[in-house]
């Protein structure tokens, strides 16, 4: 779970999690000002387990674990929030410096 910057977002997932209703590959953006989901944001292989904006607020991350083991890198995804599409994907996070 993140907060935006200028505090009108708020981003969750559901990790790891068993229950039915909730997808943990998803990360589901909300409009603090009403509390409503404006968006569902896919792409991730596996449970996602981080998110966090960037100091403008422009642009989100996430963090997805690894489909194979704790030990194996998993993916990141940078969504730009104006046109909430993936800017940049990169599986094997762990190469990332």
């Amino acid at each position: 779970m993140a907060f935006s910057p200028d505090g009108r977002w708020l981003a969750t997932s559901a990790g790891d999690t068993r229950h039915r209703q909730y997808r943990p590959r998803e990360v589901i953006l909300w409009r603090l000002e009403d509390l409503q989901p404006v968006r569902t944001l896919w792409g991730h292989t596996a449970g996602v387990q981080a998110i966090a904006f960037s100091p403008d607020g422009s642009y989100m991350a996430t963090g997805g674990a690894s489909q194979r083991s704790a030990s194996h890198p998993g993916d990141v995804r940078l969504w730009h929030l104006p046109s909430l599409l993936i800017e940049s994907s990169s599986m094997n996070a762990g190469g990332l410096a």
